[in-house]
């Protein structure tokens, strides 16, 4: 049962086929216009001959490269599986280049890695791309593992144009947890693990890989910090150079680097926090001496026209009172304003309650005499319709 999952896993069943007859004439017809399959061997950085086909216009057009999208194939899949991108993609002159991982299809190699060690091999092929003056821009297609692998090695080079990404998963960690629930295997969770742990070391034997390793998400962030930082010490970067893969750190470390300083900021905040708060009182305070200032000079003026002494000092003195109570407004802090707030409307409460019993006897009152007219109208209405039935 074990062997079954770790053979589901680095050898699914291998596609095995005949390039003349699955995969697209060397010179055929498409929409009305020609094209032609060249046939290539690439070796990829651990030795194996990588089986690829190029898809383009026959005859090519001189002096204009094409933009070129690379397929990747799922993990029992094969470069035949391209056939229907190229009827997509090569009417839009865009070429197409698939091709066989490293142990799947007719290519070199006993196992697959789920995308591991598929992105050397696409790293291989890029490169090739990048020097035929035939290509422009270079796009990824994948499924499934295809899927898997442009996205590792899109982490790792960010001049890839597009990507077209179908059925990936994140973690294959989580994803061997699933399938077990999606196929109904009764066991408990912790054999589960055991098992998965049990495969692990099976798999990093056999086809030299860790599978707690594929996590794109944890990639694609490790990516993403490792170029935020470079960006803030090399600010100037050639953009026609390929990307150089830089020294790996794990992810936890540079996440945990990244949190004081997240943290330092904050505290950079909050310190900034009062300070823009006593920048703002002060600038109300100044406009409330602007405001008494000015109701002086306008009770001055007042005074002059008419008025006395005496009450141009008395306004005066008003006028001080009501800005030291500006002055104790703005000083009070927020909580005494609060406990201030919430005494009258305990005792608010204790008057509506008051008023409540109050209004409860006089509308009690108002429902019986409402009743006692409801009776009287009914009494009234018999009687007169007795007289009618005597009449």
């Amino acid at each position: 049962m074990i062997d079954q999952f770790i053979n589901f896993v680095i050898r699914p069943p291998r596609a095995e086929y005949n390039p003349d007859q699955y995969l697209w004439e060397r010179d055929f017809m498409l929409a009305g216009r020609s094209y032609k399959r060249q046939d290539l061997e690439i070796r990829n950085a651990r030795g194996h001959v990588l089986q690829c086909s190029h898809y383009m216009p026959s005859p090519f057009p001189e002096d204009t490269p094409l933009p070129c999208v690379v397929y990747c194939h799922g993990n029992s899949g094969c470069r035949a599986d391209a056939n229907e991108a190229a009827v997509i993609l090569l009417p839009s002159n865009i070429t197409l280049f698939t091709l066989d991982f490293s142990g799947s299809g007719l290519s070199d190699g006993d196992y697959v890695s789920l995308g591991w060690h598929e992105k050397d091999d696409l790293k291989v092929v890029v490169s090739y791309l990048r020097g035929n003056k035939q290509t422009s821009r270079i796009g990824l297609w994948g499924r499934s593992m295809g899927a898997v692998t442009s996205l590792l090695y899109g982490a790792e080079d960010p001049s890839i144009a597009g990507m077209v990404l179908d059925s990936a998963f994140s973690d294959l960690f989580d994803l061997m947890l699933e399938l077990v629930d999606v196929y109904k295997i009764r066991l408990p969770k912790f054999t589960v693990k055991m098992a998965v742990q049990y495969m692990r070391r099976v798999i990093q034997k056999k086809a030299k890989f860790d599978i707690m390793d594929l996590n794109c998400l944890k990639s694609l962030l490790y990516e993403i910090i490792t170029g935020l930082r470079c960006a803030s010490t090399d600010a100037a970067s050639s953009s026609s150079a390929p990307p150089s893969i830089l020294t790996a750190k794990p992810v936890d470390e540079l996440l945990s680097e990244a949190v004081p300083i997240a943290s330092k900021e904050n505290s950079a905040v909050n310190e900034d926090e009062p300070s823009s708060f006593q920048d703002k009182l002060s600038g109300l305070s100044e406009e409330c001496c602007s405001y008494t200032s000015s109701n002086r000079e306008s009770w001055g003026r007042c005074s002059s026209l008419g008025g006395s002494d005496e009450e141009s000092s008395a306004d005066c003195a008003a006028a001080d009172r009501n800005r030291q109570t500006t002055f104790n407004a703005l000083a009070t802090p927020v909580r005494s304003k609060h406990k201030s707030l919430e005494l009258p409307k305990e005792e608010k409460k204790k008057k509506k309650a008051a008023a409540g019993g109050k209004k409860t006897k006089h509308e009690k009152l108002e429902k019986l005499e409402a009743l006692s007219k409801r009776l009287r109208l009914c009494i009234m209405r018999r009687v007169k319709h007795q007289r009618h039935l005597s009449s």
